[in-house]
């Protein structure tokens, strides 16, 4: 039997003087993965290679979202889209829809008056903050000159053969500059917005006490917003966009419920919420295919475009619309929220399986990634994350959850010391927060391979002194005689810590067998000679900063004897019953007997063991059946005093 316990430090050596030159570490890590972004909900190029394979998006949607359904939900008409905050300056310019021979004109409304003229094509307005009676302003320049200011601005314009260029600068020409020149081109037609208009405000926004800008974009959810998400190829195949517009459809949904208050905005523009590229992403390449996916996923209620906007299909469990998460692909299997977010689980956001974002026919170019990494950004990154490491020698992946996701990894120093990085909601890195401190793609991390071109080490990098011992396996009671394990722990965790199993003799502690401690510091020690008898043993943990040791443990080893009969014999003949006495030693007197029945039992023979620590002794039957029991007895000063467990042989 076995015990478990944790000792404390018994001694503590004098530490040794540390060496003055630094050993090398790998100049940077190759760090090997697959897949890009959190890996919850749908994988994009999942979608595409089922819609490859036939699938259809309300088939695409239950798979990624497991229990889930495609439904028609209800939707705002006045998403508020957060398109530039904490501005000093910002410039807008009406331009008419490339495809359209007049238009770009632009109406402002001041505090939910309309401006008596409009602001012609092509001509650039420049908004800023000003301060009356001591309440912060929107002031609009038109070409050098004031027109106006108010409390909220509205920009609108006309949708149909208008759109508006939006810019931001430190100055107003900055501003202006940024707005650009040349006419919005085909694939080239990034700052513009079609659809609604734009809300300016002046306040202290964004998180500050800063008095400046904020550009709101107010549109329908169900079409208008979706006709500009740039979150999906529009020449993927028509199922994987449909699934798409869905998933965003219902995602924006959620968010439409709240206000954020750095923006006074549903959702902003960046991947944080859902990337939103405006007029660019339906005048690109394949933009009609885009445009045809959200227009077959709307409402199917009235006559008109706008009334039929104003519900489309989202993702619903029972009757509740869910946040579709999504990300760009996995490493063949997404994750469940529990790895991700959370400590609790979310019946649609599981683990499933996603060959597909590894399929060829989706050339996905993260479907194998690797990201080189060096040492000084390496253990930059670690130290803003308060990771205390003054190197780093070696960085392995130590575990990963189901998913095949990074749960756990290893950094030792040039020192030898370890620290250990879980990976995951409430451990020391979030996922999200890992791929950032590493800059990787996603926590589908597959290797990490050091350079073999190295640099010196930190001069810092000191093995730090051993402060405890575990013992995770110590004899208790009789032990019976084989090759003795003993495993644990250092701690601090460190690589090479000495590891000696010790054993007191005359007074004084002897080492029997010795160990090291691996990057986890475990150490496992096996010790093939332990002789009969009580035994005083201590384990003595030391590094060149000196060593400690356990407390004494007492433990006494016994011997061993088996016999073996066969299970039935005939009448009239004869069988052989066969031991071992365990250590082998040679001429162990072995008291051989035998009980008839219910019998008293009777010694039938002394025996002899060979150098094997073998004996044998052969037996006749007579006339009648009967039921023999046999066992032995042993009491020799290098076995110990023991006693066999009894065979039985019938006789018939």
């Amino acid at each position: 039997m076995f015990a478990s316990s944790t000792i404390l430090a018994g001694s503590i050596a004098q530490p040794a003087i540390a060496t003055t030159t630094p050993n090398s570490v790998p100049k940077s890590f190759a760090i090997s993965g697959s897949g890009w972004g959190h890996g919850l909900g749908m994988s994009q190029y999942g979608a595409y290679g089922m819609a490859l394979d036939g699938k259809k998006a309300n088939q695409i949607i239950s798979h990624y979202y497991q229990g889930a359904k495609v439904s028609e939900e209800a939707t705002t008409t006045k998403l508020r889209v957060g398109l530039l905050q904490d501005k000093d300056f910002v410039a807008v310019r009406g331009e008419k829809h490339p495809d359209a021979s007049s238009g770009g004109s632009l109406t402002a409304w001041i505090d939910g008056v309309k401006h008596a003229d409009a602001i012609p094509a092509g001509r650039n307005l420049v908004l800023s903050t000003v301060t009356s009676n001591g309440n912060p302003k929107t002031s609009l320049v038109l070409d050098g000159k004031v027109i106006g200011q108010g409390s909220k601005i509205l920009i609108k314009w006309n949708n149909t053969s208008s759109i508006i260029n939006v810019a931001s600068g430190s100055t107003p020409s900055n501003a202006v500059l940024n707005l650009g020149t040349a006419a919005c081109k085909f694939n080239a037609c990034s700052k513009r917005y079609r659809y609604g208009y734009l809300e300016i405000k002046s306040g202290a926004l964004a998180g500050d006490s800063k008095v400046d800008l904020n550009v709101v974009n107010v549109l329908r959810l169900s079409d208008q917003y979706l006709y500009g998400l740039g979150e999906m190829p529009s020449s993927w195949h028509i199922e994987a966009l449909k699934t798409q517009v869905i998933a965003a459809r219902s995602f924006a949904l959620i968010k439409s419920r709240s206000l954020r208050s750095y923006c006074e905005c549903n959702l902003d523009t960046t991947d944080g919420s859902q990337v939103f590229s405006g007029f660019s992403k339906e005048f690109s390449t394949s933009g009609d295919k885009w445009k045809r996916a959200v227009d077959e996923t709307v409402g199917t209620t009235g006559s008109t475009a706008a009334e039929k906007a104003r519900s489309g299909l989202v993702v619903k469990v029972g009757t509740t619309v869910v946040d579709a998460y999504y990300s760009s692909s996995s490493g063949g299997k997404t994750q469940p929220r529990s790895e991700v977010w959370g400590t609790g689980t979310i019946s649609w956001l599981v683990s499933v399986p996603d060959p597909w974002s590894l399929d060829p026919r989706t050339k996905n170019p993260n479907a194998k990634w690797v990201r080189t990494i060096s040492q000084k950004e390496l253990v930059d990154s670690l130290k803003a994350a308060k990771i205390s490491v003054t190197d780093v020698a070696a960085l392995e992946v130590e575990s990963k959850y189901k998913s095949g996701a990074v749960s756990g990894l290893v950094i030792r120093d040039s020192a030898g010391n370890v620290t250990r990085l879980g990976i995951g909601p409430g451990k020391t890195i979030s996922p999200d927060r890992l791929r950032g401190l590493l800059g990787v793609k996603s926590t589908y991390i597959s290797g990490i391979k050091p350079d073999s071109n190295t640099v010196p080490g930190s001069s810092n990098a000191t093995l730090l002194p051993l402060e405890t011992i575990t013992v995770v396996t110590w004899p208790e009671g009789n032990v019976l005689p084989k090759q003795f394990d003993v495993t644990g722990k250092v701690y601090p965790v460190q690589v090479g810590a000495t590891l000696n199993l010790q054993r007191k003799s005359g007074g004084l502690w002897k080492t029997v067998a010795t160990a090291k401690s691996n990057n986890k510091g475990v150490w496992r020690v096996q010790w093939a000679g332990p002789s009969p008898g009580k035994h005083y043993l201590r384990i003595a943990a030391s590094n060149s900063k000196g060593t400690i040791t356990t407390q004494s443990r007492s433990a006494t080893w016994a011997g061993a004897v088996g016999v073996t009969a066969p299970k039935s014999a005939k009448l009239n003949s004869s069988f052989t019953v066969i031991g071992t006495v365990n250590p082998a030693y040679k001429d162990v007197t072995v008291v051989f007997q035998r009980k008839i029945g219910n019998g008293p039992w009777k010694t039938v023979a002394r025996l002899k063991t060979d150098a094997d620590g073998k004996w044998s002794s052969t037996r006749y039957t007579g006339a009648k059946n009967s039921t023999v029991w046999y066992r032995v007895k042993i009491d020799d000063s290098r076995v110990g005093k023991l006693t066999s467990v009894v065979q039985k042989t019938v006789i018939k």
